[in-house]
């Protein structure tokens, strides 16, 4: 199985972030804390979007809301990582467009992840945290892979470790772990990852700021690396 996992972040300052009357501070371990509880139920608390008009942004903020490139036709999982108060109060929308920038799927769910399949007639969309009734949010990353990938691996998040792990859903005797490193860029990122579920029962991926200094990345990796030694 080869694919490719996107990882979508929460830049500071964006443009497609609802700041009127928000609360919002951005948090040493890149994740974002947002409230505003005069915030109709509705609106879009931040937006990904892969238009690049620039008759609508300024072109110099353009990089600010890029969304990955994902293929028409394709089944893909939106899957979110955040905390809110109180539980299930933060939905996620999917809004496509045509070629006309005309509107083609609106879809919304109140759950911490959203299926969809891009229609031929897409090549825009946008993914969005919508405001239900929350009055505290906590946002770490969404993650965006095929449906494939998910339906194959579990996926566990362990953020103040700066890894995550990808853990086979069926069990069979062969039980090979891996370990990889990415450096993601603000925004938006993309990891190419190759998996033989016959062969890898987890694949954990260390997921470091491209800033982050080397001597404490590798501190990571040696740690990573020991605890998936323990696993039996």
């Amino acid at each position: 199985m080869e694919t490719t996992l996107s990882f979508l972040t929460w830049p500071p300052q964006s443009i497609t972030t609802d700041t009127y009357g928000s609360t919002i501070n951005y948090n040493d371990d890149n994740s974002v804390s947002y409230q505003n509880l005069l915030q109709p139920a509705g609106t879009r608390i931040h937006t990904w979007e892969t238009n690049h008009n620039i008759n609508r942004r300024e072109p110099l903020q353009l990089p600010d809301k890029r969304a990955p490139f994902l293929k028409n036709g394709q089944r893909y999982r939106l899957q979110g990582y955040f905390a809110v108060e109180p539980q299930n109060s933060v939905g996620l929308s999917l809004r496509t467009f045509n070629a006309k920038q005309e509107l083609q799927q609106d879809q919304m769910v109140l759950q911490d992840h959203l299926d969809f399949t891009l229609q031929p007639s897409d090549t825009d969309y946008e993914l969005a945290l919508v405001k239900f009734n929350n009055y505290q949010l906590r946002f770490r990353v969404f993650y965006l892979a095929s449906q494939t990938l998910f339906a194959t691996y579990r996926l566990e998040s362990h953020w103040d470790d700066y890894y995550f792990d990808l853990i086979r859903r069926t069990t069979t005797p062969v039980k090979k772990q891996q370990l990889a490193v990415k450096r993601y860029r603000s925004i938006s990122d993309v990891m190419r990852i190759e998996l033989d579920p016959a062969e890898v029962e987890r694949l954990r991926i260390l997921l470091v700021p491209q800033k982050m200094p080397m001597e404490q990345v590798n501190q990571l990796r040696l740690a990573a690396n020991h605890q998936l030694l323990q696993i039996k």
